[in-house]
């Protein structure tokens, strides 16, 4: 069982990544998707404030970005209505703190957009499809394969 703490750490390294990435780039102004889990509010606010942290940083120095937050149940109706919602808002990235299961869904629809999805958590070998480009998937911590 992952920590709220070590959660939030993770998705902080996971944000940063996206947000050094993104200010690359020759458009000013980004929106990112941060995907949060409604279940547990108390993780979900810790995350935030992580984000909007290094949201603060970066455009101190870079870029302009901002966070679209999206919240879900474990439910994939609601991950489904949470990524369309972040397309609608024409996010260029999404940052999930799911685990492989729901990521699995986020990945499936934001594929069919170009838009890649950023997970702090989601360990799970059969995430990568050939069917996939493996740009829409990128991981901040290796597969199960790798980790025993």
């Amino acid at each position: 069982v992952v920590s709220t703490q070590s959660t939030g750490i993770r998705m902080s390294f996971c944000y940063l990544l996206v947000c050094l990435l993104l200010s690359a780039s020759t458009v000013n102004t980004h929106k990112v998707g941060l995907l949060l889990e409604s279940e547990d509010q108390d993780k979900a606010d810790a995350i935030g404030r992580v984000a909007d942290y290094y949201l603060t940083l970066l455009n101190s120095t870079h870029a302009e970005v901002n966070i679209e937050k999206q919240f879900h149940d474990s439910s994939y109706i609601s991950v489904v209505n949470a990524v369309c919602s972040l397309f609608e808002k024409d996010v260029v990235a999404i940052v999930s703190e799911s685990d492989s299961t729901l990521t699995r869904a986020q990945v499936d629809l934001a594929s069919k957009f170009d838009v890649p999805v950023v997970t702090a958590m989601a360990t799970n070998p059969y995430l990568e499809s050939s069917s996939r480009d493996s740009v829409e998937l990128v991981r901040m911590f290796p597969s199960d394969i790798y980790q025993s």
